[in-house]
């Protein structure tokens, strides 16, 4: 077996085959590991980065691919995955059967290479090899490692019709669907062409992000208006995008952009219309949203990180996610510390942004 690196987009487009091939029996097969999520997500962002995409290859075939990005942060240099927070499962992608290309992958990336001073892999669900892997070289290098986050998940199963019915009671749906359809004509839809999407998504994500970060709003927005295209391009074509809207009179009130992927529909990005917040439109297009998923035939409903009441209220279930970080020695960890310490300070005052 040899392991080759990946450092262009050209690189990256050139596998996106046999990672396709790979991911489908992959012990980790999320939207997230995809293909497209991952070079959406690098052309958007991966400018003032170095791409290290590591390949595990025995003669023609691909064993293992560990998606990997370099980030300096002046003071030190980090080797993380691509997508880093932003992905809500994260992990290397190996067949399930042969979890031992884990270990190959590990020990090139922690002693072969020598272009970083900390590895910080974020999100592993909990039941990834990769964390098993980790932990076999425990004697040879430094590892820290955390639950950092929860991501609840309803089953779509027969018991299904009867969490609907909790949630429609719960928060009065049916009243307040009643009072809102007073007002003109209601309806739920997804969206059914690329191009409609398109123009439905700027205005969703500056929504998104008046509410849930309204000081980065105008920062962030053309960015994230850019890598949702990206998505779009890649994954609409592939029916991989669920885009959904509660209407009234043809306009939307509540809208959800996410994904459906294996069997699970994702709940991404939601936002709603604040002057009809006392109609919880937010709620409804939720309920909906289950609804859907439930009666055309997805396995799984994945709230994804946050275990929000409203959610574990609903899902029921949850899968831990964690955060390892990886030093080769005592002093690398402690000057990475202390370089994080430093990185913040900056940030904090206004020195950069990184």
């Amino acid at each position: 077996m040899v392991i080759q690196e990946i450092n262009s987009p050209k690189g990256l487009e050139e596998i996106g085959p046999a990672w396709h091939r790979l991911l489908k029996n992959a012990s980790t097969n999320t939207v997230f590991q995809t293909h497209e999520w991952v070079s959406s997500w690098w052309k958007v962002y991966g400018k003032g980065h170095r791409m290290c995409v590591l390949i595990l290859r025995e003669g023609d075939e691909i064993r293992g691919i560990a998606p990997l990005i370099l980030r300096n942060y002046r003071v030190f240099r980090r080797l993380t995955l691509i997508g880093g927070h932003r992905a809500d499962y994260s992990d290397f992608i190996v067949h399930k059967d042969r979890p031992q290309d884990y270990q190959a992958l590990v020990s090139h990336m922690v002693f072969a290479m020598k272009c970083h001073d900390e590895v910080m892999l974020e999100n592993v669900p909990e039941t990834s090899p990769l964390l098993h892997a980790l932990e076999q070289h425990s004697r040879r290098f430094i590892i820290k490692k955390e639950v950092i986050d929860a991501c609840p998940y309803l089953t779509l199963d027969e018991q299904t019709g009867e969490i609907l019915r909790k949630i429609e009671s719960n928060q009065s749906l049916k009243r307040k669907g009643k009072k809102l359809a007073a007002k003109g004509t209601l309806r739920f839809r997804h969206y059914s062409s690329e191009e409609e999407m398109r123009k439905a998504i700027s205005p969703l994500l500056e929504t998104y992000l008046q509410r849930f970060d309204p000081a980065n709003c105008e920062k962030r927005l053309s960015l994230e208006v850019n890598f949702h295209s990206e998505m779009l391009r890649r994954m609409a074509p592939e029916q991989m995008i669920q885009f959904a809207a509660l209407e009234l009179d043809n306009q939307p009130i509540a809208q959800h952009f996410g994904f459906s992927y294996n069997g699970v529909y994702y709940w991404v990005k939601p936002a709603f219309d604040p002057p009809y917040a006392e109609y919880s439109p937010g709620g409804m297009l939720l309920y909906r949203l289950i609804e859907h998923a439930w009666k055309n035939g997805f396995r799984e409903f994945d709230f994804l990180r946050g275990n929000e009441p409203f959610k574990t209220n609903i899902a029921g279930q949850q899968r831990q996610v964690t955060m390892v970080k990886v030093y080769r020695s005592l002093k690398k960890y402690i000057s990475c510390k202390t370089a994080t310490a430093i990185n913040r300070w900056l940030q904090r005052r206004g020195f950069w942004q990184t």
